[in-house]
């Protein structure tokens, strides 16, 4: 379940690495002292917006307290095994308001990085796609970094974690 869930993180975070980097490879020539400030900024802001305040502390601990449920005696529910990425994402067998967060979440992320992209290829606006694409890259990489760290932390203390996993009473 878990694995599924960084498996999914990773290919974002592998998307947007390349495009991220792509000012860097050119030497640093393509961007004005202004813009470099604005790239530094914005992978600020994703990585504390997006990284730190949806995944580390809302997604990962869904994740992983949900995970943990997953021990074999959860009422013989075999499709949340058989389904457990989309179970630890709490994509189903959760409250309405859960299923209305996860979703939100996950689609919502989806729909503003392709949204903003093709804004950005359409326009031709190479320089602000890679400064968004690095933004999207530290947010995801702290992302994995502290679902990893927690899920593993989780599994050599026995402890799960306090947050509220949005099971159907």
């Amino acid at each position: 379940g878990t694995g599924g869930a960084l498996c999914l993180m990773l290919q974002a975070f592998k998307y947007n690495l390349p495009r991220a980097l792509e000012p860097i490879r050119q030497g640093g020539m393509i961007f004005s002292p202004l813009q470099w400030s604005i790239y530094a900024a914005t992978v600020v802001i994703f990585a504390l917006g997006q990284g730190n305040r949806c995944l580390q502390l809302k997604f990962a601990p869904l994740v992983v307290k949900r995970a943990c449920s997953l021990d074999g005696k959860n009422n013989g529910a075999i499709v949340h095994g058989l389904l457990a990425p989309l179970y630890v994402m709490g994509l189903f067998h959760g409250t309405k308001q859960r299923l209305i967060k996860s979703y939100s979440l996950i689609f919502g992320t989806a729909a503003l990085q392709i949204a903003l992209q093709k804004g950005m290829v359409l326009s031709g606006a190479s320089q602000s796609l890679s400064i968004l694409n690095a933004g999207f890259a530290a947010g995801f990489g702290w992302g994995i970094v502290s679902l990893a760290w927690l899920y593993l932390s989780s599994m050599l203390t026995g402890k799960t974690p306090t947050y509220d996993a949005g099971f159907p009473e």
